[in-house]
């Protein structure tokens, strides 16, 4: 089955972000749209769900606030950050609070999808001449990870730059965080990766993009990606060079597939920069003019498939006026999608809603025909036309795509190519753009037309006949689980003798839940607790003297977990973590948006 991934997240113009209620209209929150979408983009063969970048960022909910202004790391949208004031209440990102997002998340893995994670790892914005300092559940001041000017990049008191593949095209988005040269040694590093922790286990991320590797250090790069709870789980790098293979001519620079394998050891895969730059974007700008026998055998995807992570469109090519696919989008999906590795569909692209490009049709259909037909590796059919680009993925039960971008002729081309259905073999062009259904002959060639390329619906996809009305075959419903940490630091309070309120999980009805207490290490607590569950009615579900509860829901909603100490001493403070297990519903109704 063919992963496909939906990058949750757009700009509706340049430094303008997703909708959002702070803006004062009838928006609902971020986190809500996606939790809405999950079930449908299950349905319609997605795999994986790119999530916005979680973390506060230096706008707050403000417009700007695209993800990648990162301020602390340790709120996703659960503190009250007074340096926003009223705009959004100063709590939500973006995006939302932190009980959209947990729920969100669990809403996909309960629809069979992967969770990933945005993720931003050296550019801080939003503190004082480099210092920064958190507020949290303990006091101002208090949060976790607080940072000074020898954190960061610059002159004295700063730190030199890191050792980075590509230091010319290292550039300090506000402040760049040094986690090999930073100061005191260690504190940057250590720092980063116990955010990760606790990011990964909060939300319950099943993998990342991570962002600007130019400009990060590969060795903690994979050190990352090794450690705590982020060991095991899938990674993408964004190494935006244009190059699949290292190149020492004018402009030289690293590969895609050099980073990938000769720096971070194969431990991630990475954005195909080379598809959108030299196949996708001159075939769907170009007028007709690119050659369509280019597309055969280049990029990551043809190099290192699977590892290879290849896009039409991006938040960044979308808006940034020089890399934008303007004309004949959908041809450039077909080709992607058609192929191999992990595409990305860029949420703008899909959606129809305003500002939104409403291609949501063409792309579903594609999903769905790279999910029954899409195996196998490439094998180029046609390659001399310089208008007609035919391919076919080798494994059963095949699939045969031809693509044309001949955009000023309005006539439909004929083809004559080798394929390996065999002798004698109906085959359906899946798209519907071509009616009629063509044979193969006793040696397995078929003659075939594909449409004309006006608007980028010259293309087909051939298989064999017969599939018509097949459903997705969707990911196993998941549960979630996630954790809750509460300390000083944190944005969650410390265990105390008065009833603490942990955090709330949106369940669904009938279904087990499970709600653990541990220390601070993981372990059973060496404290006495008395722990409780709340229904959506506010009734009391379970409870009980003990670390661990569970029972079954009655109803579909928010539920309360409350946490109380047992024989603490009066000013007794104790940080814990709380694991929470429990299935989510598969769909969000707009009556449920909100917190």
């Amino acid at each position: 089955m063919a992963r496909i991934m939906m990058w949750a997240n757009y700009r509706r113009a340049y430094n303008i972000s997703v909708p959002c209620p702070s803006d004062g209209r009838d928006d609902p929150w971020w986190y809500d749209v996606i939790a809405a979408n999950a079930n449908g983009w299950a349905n319609w063969a997605k795999t994986d769900v790119l999530f916005p970048q979680p973390l506060k960022t230096n706008a707050g909910s403000f417009p700007g606030a695209d993800g990648y202004g990162v301020y602390d790391d340790y709120d996703i949208g659960s503190k009250p950050t007074t340096q926003f004031g009223a705009y959004g209440g100063g709590v939500p990102t973006r995006f939302g609070y932190a009980d959209q997002l947990r729920r969100a998340a669990a809403i996909c893995h309960a629809n069979g999808l992967n969770v990933l994670c945005d993720h931003v790892m050296h550019q801080r914005m939003g503190g004082s001449n480099g210092t920064y300092m958190y507020g949290a559940s303990g006091g101002r001041n208090l949060g976790r990870f607080p940072k000074q000017p020898p954190c960061f990049r610059g002159n004295p008191p700063r730190v030199p730059e890191d050792p980075v593949p590509s230091p010319k095209d290292d550039f300090a988005f506000g402040d760049q965080l040094c986690p090999i040269n930073g100061k005191p040694q260690g504190y940057v590093a250590n720092g980063l990766i116990d955010a990760g922790d606790w990011l990964w286990r909060t939300v319950g991320y099943d993998g990342a993009r991570l962002d600007d590797m130019k400009g990060m250090n590969a060795g903690f790069v994979k050190r990352f990606v090794t450690s705590k709870a982020m060991k095991g789980k899938w990674f993408f790098g964004e190494f935006a060079s244009g190059g699949t293979y290292s190149w020492t001519g004018f402009g030289g620079g690293i590969g895609v597939w050099n980073w990938i394998h000769e720096y971070v050891d194969g431990l991630c895969s990475a954005t195909d920069f080379d598809f959108h730059y030299n196949m996708v974007m001159p075939m769907c700008n170009g007028g007709g003019s690119f050659f369509m026998g280019n597309l055969a055998r280049r990029g990551l995807i043809y190099a290192d498939p699977m590892h290879a992570s290849p896009f039409v469109e991006s938040m960044d090519s979308d808006t940034n006026g020089f890399a934008t696919v303007v004309f004949n989008k959908i041809l450039g999906y077909a080709l992607m999608l058609m192929g191999e590795g992990l595409p990305q569909i860029y949420y703008r692209d899909w959606a129809s809603q305003p500002a939104c490009y409403g291609l949501h049709r063409d792309i579903d259909n594609l999903c769905w025909i790279a999910h029954h037909f899409g195996n196998g590796s490439t094998i180029p059919r046609l390659t001399h036309d310089p208008h007609i680009y035919v391919f076919e993925r080798s494994a059963p039960p095949g699939l045969l795509v031809a693509l044309n971008n001949d955009v000023w002729n309005p006539d439909w081309h004929t083809v004559n190519v080798q394929t390996n259905f065999g002798p004698h073999r109906q085959l359906h062009d899946y798209t519907g753009h071509n009616q009629q259904s063509c044979w193969t002959d006793g040696n397995g060639r078929v003659t075939f037309g594909v449409p004309p390329a006006n608007n980028g619906q010259g293309y087909g996809c051939w298989a064999p006949a017969g599939f018509q009305g097949h459903q997705v075959k969707r990911g196993e419903a998941r549960f979630a689980t996630q954790e809750f940490f509460g300390a000083d630091d944190l944005d969650i309070g410390v265990l105390t003798s008065a009833q603490t309120k942990v955090g709330r999980i949106w369940c669904e009805a009938d279904k087990p839940v499970s709600i653990l207490m541990k220390n601070v290490n993981g372990q059973d607590p060496d404290f006495k607790v008395w722990m409780q569950i709340f229904g959506p009615d506010g009734s009391q579900l379970v409870q009980g003297h003990a670390n661990h509860v569970y029972g079954d829901t009655k109803e579909r909603g928010w539920h309360t977990i409350i946490a109380t100490g047992q024989s603490f001493q009066t000013n007794q403070r104790t940080p814990y973590i709380v694991e929470a297990t429990y299935m989510a519903p598969t769909t969000l109704q707009p009556a449920e948006y909100g917190i």
